[in-house]
């Protein structure tokens, strides 16, 4: 059978053209109101007084040909009524068979297609020609309100917004909101911007975990969350996550860094006005300046805290490759003022000075320049200064505290004193309490070897030597007295008087009260005494006692003969 269609009327259309598909509001249902009427090639009416018929409705893009845009799929059938000819139908009323319309209703270029069937398995289908266009009333192209509101470009409430001459969407009130039920999305092209250029400030306010979302997908994102004390994480999500700042970055209170990742910061950071700083330029860091000089510059004072609770032996290790060839330094510490107390000091708790001082006095003045160039090692008032060598002395440990001058080598060893407490100087085997010298005593007195001294070589003493005990000397003892002077024990020690003591020694002759003997015992030049045994005097002579002589006596040259 050959249909033919005149389509009487198209009803209830909302089509404004420029605005594209506007959701109805609730109650008001997205339908076509189609009437028709439908008769034979004859022209004969059909339908009768009442005869069910197939149809099927789309819409599509073009009068002939073209695609077919609703729905996506085959049309459903949708039974209708037709009398004598007319029949009534709502395009998109599923209640009644048809498809939803969905189509956005965005283009003024939409032709709808009918196609009828008197068998309901659409056997005999056929497509009405032509497709007619979908067209709107008169006042629907410019409706006066959407869904009972009015638009404006420059809205209130109640009202539909509409972009202004220039394009922009501007609100007519303060502080308007927008809100969304369940999520908010702004989305450009592929190409396009969004722009936020605010007067003001722009807030971001959610009680969520999450306040921020930036992504480059749903896998690649940053996230920026605000805790209820006020506290900001920054979060990273992605295969690479990262936070990169290309320029000054500042914060004014705490900033919290946490995680396994690696942070980079490409350029300088300067945290408080030089508390620390970071040259990125000569890779250096510096601590209360922001002109660091060195790898690592403090300009202040800093404190390394060790307690009872580090498990640690040490508190802090400086280490370095110290050639011999080159020479390096490993820790420097430098005084720069001529006034200035020690470079180095350690306190104890009670705030003494008693474990180190090293480098300068504790305090060098102009009048004593000489002190600024020394190396002391000191102690507050009141305490010992005590070096102690690496090892466990009091148990048996075998450590030596030494001495080196000019220079680092061993050769340049000059004194030491060894884990038995003995002082050896020129020397590293020290055999006794003091060893000067670097020979081995051949023969050491059967004495306490830790209250001897042994010494090779001269020794020089330019003022009173006192021995309590054995004082051995095997070469010479030089007390620096006149040659000839007989020493002997004077009221502050050994003393000499060469006026009445005096021994000749390149002629062997003993002088008493002369210092000029001219025989062997010569007593003033008056009584003398042969290496023969003559004896002479040129005074008189006074024997108190018997007196044995074994050879002739003279007495005034031959007055008295025996």
């Amino acid at each position: 059978m050959k249909f033919v269609a005149i389509a009487v009327a198209v009803l209830g259309i909302a089509v404004l053209i420029g605005i594209g598909r506007v959701d109805a509001a609730p109650g008001v249902p997205e339908i076509i109101s189609y009437q028709g009427r439908l008769y034979d090639a004859s022209g004969n009416l059909l339908g009768g007084t009442g005869t069910n018929y197939y149809f099927r409705f789309s819409i599509w893009d073009a009068p002939t040909g073209g695609n077919r845009l609703w729905p996506s799929a085959t049309p459903t059938t949708m039974t209708l009524e037709v009398r004598y000819g007319v029949f009534n139908a709502n395009i998109g009323d599923t209640s009644a068979g048809g498809d939803a319309l969905t189509l956005d209703f965005n283009s003024d270029a939409y032709y709808l297609q009918v196609e009828v069937a008197s068998q309901s398995d659409f056997s005999d289908g056929e497509v009405l020609s032509p497709r007619q266009r979908i067209t709107s009333a008169g006042y629907a192209k410019n409706a006066d309100t959407v869904d009972g509101y009015h638009a404006s470009t420059t809205p209130v409430a109640n009202q539909v917004v509409a972009l202004n001459s220039s394009g922009n969407l501007q609100f007519g009130v303060s502080a308007p909101a927008i809100q969304a039920a369940n999520g908010l999305t702004l989305q450009t092209t592929v190409s396009g911007d969004i722009n936020l250029t605010p007067a003001g400030q722009v807030k971001i306010i959610s009680a969520t975990a999450t306040q921020l979302t930036i992504g480059y997908n749903s896998s690649n994102y940053f996230d920026i969350k605000v805790s209820s004390a006020g506290g900001v994480t920054f979060d990273a999500v992605g295969s690479s996550p990262e936070f990169v700042v290309g320029d000054n970055f500042t914060v004014q209170g705490q900033l919290f860094v946490s995680g396994t990742a690696t942070s980079t910061i490409a350029g300088d950071v300067n945290f408080d006005s030089g508390t620390l700083y970071v040259d990125s330029i000569n890779n250096r860091v510096g601590v209360g300046t922001t002109t660091p000089s060195n790898t690592l510059t403090l300009d202040g004072q800093f404190k390394i805290k060790f307690d009872a609770t580090n498990t640690n032996d040490v508190a802090a290790f400086i280490t370095g490759a110290g050639a011999s060839s080159a020479g390096r330094t490993i820790l420097k510490v430098e005084n720069t003022s001529s006034e200035g107390a020690a470079a180095i000091r350690v306190y104890n708790s009670s705030g003494l000075y008693g474990a180190l001082q090293v480098s300068g006095p504790q305090y060098p003045s102009a009048s004593n320049p000489s002190l600024a160039n020394s190396m002391s090692f000191a102690a507050s008032s009141g305490l010992d200064l005590t070096f102690i060598s690496n090892g466990d002395v009091a148990n048996g440990g075998l450590n030596n505290i030494t001495f080196r001058t000019g220079g680092y080598k061993p050769e340049q060893e000059r004194m030491r004193i060894d884990y038995r407490g003995y002082v050896g100087i020129a020397t590293t085997t020290p055999m006794v309490l003091l060893n000067v010298g670097n020979q081995t005593p051949s023969s050491i007195p059967p004495l306490n070897y830790s209250r001897s001294a042994y010494i090779t070589g001269d020794l020089e003493v330019d003022g009173t030597l006192y021995a309590d005990g054995n004082l051995t000397v095997a070469g010479y003892l030089n007390p620096q007295f006149t040659q000839g002077s007989v020493v002997f024990q004077g009221a502050s020690g050994l003393t000499q008087d060469n006026a009445n003591f005096y021994w000749d020694d390149t002629n062997n002759r003993l002088g008493i009260r002369t210092n000029n003997p001219i025989a062997t015992f010569d007593v003033g030049n008056n009584f003398t005494v042969t290496s023969a045994g003559a004896v002479s005097a040129s005074s008189t002579l006074d024997v108190y006692a018997t007196t044995t002589l074994a050879s002739d006596l003279v007495v005034d040259t031959n007055t008295l003969y025996v």
